[in-house]
């Protein structure tokens, strides 16, 4: 089937299965992704007419299991965000020193090819844990990844950010390749694992520490619910949560804190508060009485407010600040009500001028909503306010990767990689 008759196609129609099975949100990958991914599952099926792939697709498993192979993103280099394993590393020391005896237990969720879990086992034993009192759980649900991942062999490339050292260490040299050692591999267990229902996946906690970098920003606000509140079941009452650089998202701040760490995209569990107690249950005929209505949340909490569109016309936000307004616009994103959101930073821009950080925001907007030709420029005009903006590099080194442009995808990184340094010496 040609590509161009794909346009005739609705692609929506794909989206409830693929929601239902990875909480896939199409609009987040755009439709040049998903046409290719289509196109290329007909031709594997010998088939010419969409809806019969679509027909196919709703009653196979294994057919499911190939377009999904198809649609993953597995992109990831050893000591991704390094500063993420600086605070691994200091968390599992404190655990060290005061459980001589016990057991640190990691997930990372998903493995893709495996540069996370390994670079996890590295961190853990440089940080002087004996490999008996630590345990990685990692997996994914692409089928070819976790094959690549078991075999941990390697490209330069992978290793970019591994210096010679660890590499001497961990790894055996096989004239273009790098392998991991048998004893490194053996430190973790690898599953076959949906996010979207950890206990099936064999995948249960409690967790010391969780990695869920680069997955929700493709999911559905819904599926971000639902795994969210699954990994804060399954993460311990002192663990630490890390996710990607673009998934410092408000939907996060209602079950967890930020740790302050500049560039680890960290956060501790939030405490639960106490459900309100029910009322007796009354022995008499009569009914009983209704439970009064719980009081409202204390202003400080984070709660979810619709905003009116234009609201500089409205005198309830006039005292807004630029950073309520780019918190505002982030909160309706999470809701997928990314017009509105967009509509909000660009209002924050008229209202208090160019600054980096609305420019991100609405750069990450536009990302969601599948603009990504509109995505491009804002985030490139919050580089230009602020050269040093690492999430918005690393936005950029996403988009040009998505395009296929690989070199500039890697002088964004790169970019990124001096400001984060930069960032991160004493002053």
């Amino acid at each position: 089937m040609p590509f161009w008759a794909l346009e005739i196609m609705n692609l929506s129609e794909f989206e409830p299965t693929l929601e239902k099975a990875i909480g896939l949100d199409l609009t987040s990958l755009g439709d040049t992704i998903v046409r290719k991914a289509v196109e290329r599952r007909l031709t594997a099926n010998a088939l010419t007419d969409s809806n019969a792939y679509l027909a196919l697709l709703r009653r196979s498993t294994a057919e499911l299991q190939a377009l999904v192979e198809e649609l993953v993103v597995n992109e990831s280099w050893f000591f991704r965000h390094p500063q993420a394993f600086t605070v691994l590393s200091r968390q599992a020391q404190s655990f060290l020193a005061s459980n001589r005896d016990g057991l640190f237990r990691v997930l990372s969720l998903p493995c893709a090819f495996g540069e996370e879990p390994y670079t996890i086992a590295i961190t853990l034993l440089e940080a002087g844990v004996p490999p008996a009192h630590f345990a990685i759980d990692t997996g994914d649900i692409s089928l070819r990844a976790l094959e690549r991942a078991r075999a941990g062999k390697y490209g330069a490339r992978a290793l970019r950010a591994v210096n010679d050292s660890l590499r001497t260490r961990y790894f055996k040299n096989d004239a273009d390749s790098w392998t991991v050692l048998d004893s490194l591999r053996a430190s973790i267990r690898f599953l076959t694992a949906n996010i979207l229902d950890l206990p099936a996946s064999g995948l249960a906690g409690p967790y010391h520490a969780i990695f869920c970098r680069n997955l929700l920003i493709y999911l559905t606000n819904s599926a971000r619910e639902k795994i969210l509140a699954s990994l804060r079941d399954t993460l311990r009452p002192d663990g630490i949560l890390f996710v990607g650089h673009a998934e410092s998202l408000s939907i996060l701040d209602r079950d967890f804190v930020r740790l302050e760490d500049r560039g680890a995209f960290a956060y501790h569990r939030r405490a639960l508060q106490p459900k309100p107690a029910l009322p007796p249950r009354s022995t008499s005929a009569a009914p009983a009485p209704l439970p009064k209505r719980p009081p409202s949340p204390s202003p400080t909490a984070r709660t979810f407010t619709p905003l009116p569109i234009n609201i500089r016309l409205n005198p309830l936000v006039s005292n807004a600040t630029a950073e309520s307004l780019r918190v505002a616009a982030l909160d309706l994103a999470n809701h997928r009500r990314y017009h509105e959101a967009a509509q909000l930073c660009e209002q924050s821009l008229s209202r208090f001028g160019p600054s980096a950080a609305a420019y991100h925001a609405l750069g990450v907007i536009r990302t969601a909503a599948g603009q990504l030709d509109l995505a491009r420029p804002a985030l490139e005009r919050a580089v230009y306010l602020d050269p040093s903006h690492e999430e918005a590099l690393l936005a950029l080194a996403l988009l040009a990767r998505r395009a296929g442009d690989i070199d500039s995808a890697n002088r964004y990184e790169q970019r990124a990689q001096r400001a984060h340094q930069r960032s991160s010496r004493p002053t």
